[in-house]
């Protein structure tokens, strides 16, 4: 299964408690995504299908019968080292 990111989105890292540490928004799909200053750790890459663009996760609206955004976690863990370039593929 490939993932398609062709409108908004968001990439989490979050941190082996679940908590999350850099949310980075993204308007349109991209090839290729540079994260700066990140401290070194592990986290998991989770990827939220930001629908209506507005740069949050929306949990949708059980009454209107309208469902949340998609999250779906990408890495289940990967270790980010001081000055390393960590490269990872967003398509499973």
């Amino acid at each position: 299964m490939e993932t398609n990111i062709e409108n908004c989105h968001i990439i989490q890292l979050k941190d082996e408690k679940g908590i999350t540490q850099y949310e980075f928004k993204f308007s349109e799909k991209q090839s290729t995504y540079l994260f700066e200053n990140i401290v070194p750790s592990n986290y998991s890459v989770y990827l939220i299908y930001d629908d209506n663009c507005n740069g949050k996760w929306d949990s949708g609206q059980f009454l209107n019968k309208i469902l949340p955004e998609k999250t779906e976690l990408i890495i289940p863990k990967v270790e980010l080292r001081s000055n390393w370039t960590n490269e990872i593929n967003l398509s499973k």
